[in-house]
This record gives structure tokens, C-alpha cells and sequence, in this order.
């Protein structure tokens, strides 16, 4: 017969456990590993679409300023 389980649950709600499974540091470290791996292919999407549009932004207002110094240049000539 086995023994009663020492599972408990803490006053936050938790599940502790007094047993620790052969493979269940592994299988943690294993899972830590993928969603770290995950998060940084996450990160550098992410960081490339910023630097992306922060380059789009400033094409577009070297556009708007060189439109509006044109535009004064315009105005001082006539």
C-alpha cells in the first residue's frame, strides 16, 4: 500500500509536494530553456518592427521638412 501523499496546498492557493519526480528538474529546465528561446525570437521581432518604423518615420518627416523648407525658400523669393 503507499503512503498518503504530502501534497499541500499553501494559504496563496499553491500546490506543494514533498515529491520530486526523476526527470521533473529536467523537464523544468527544458521548459525554461524553450520559453526563454521563445521570448527572445519574441523580442527581436519585435525590436526589428520598432527600428523598422522608427526608420520609416524619420524618412518621412526629412520628407515634410524638406517639403516645408522648399516651400519657405518659395515664399522668401517672390
Amino acid at each position: 500500500m503507499s503512503s498518503p501523499s504530502q501534497d499541500k496546498v499553501t494559504a496563496d492557493g499553491h500546490l506543494e509536494s514533498d515529491e520530486i519526480a526523476g526527470d521533473g528538474p529536467a523537464e523544468l529546465a527544458a521548459s525554461v530553456d524553450e520559453l526563454l528561446n521563445g521570448l527572445e525570437k519574441k523580442f527581436t521581432s519585435v525590436s526589428t518592427e520598432i527600428l523598422a518604423k522608427i526608420d520609416e518615420m524619420s524618412k518621412r518627416l526629412d520628407t515634410i521638412e524638406a517639403t516645408l523648407q522648399s516651400g519657405d525658400s518659395e515664399e522668401h523669393s517672390s
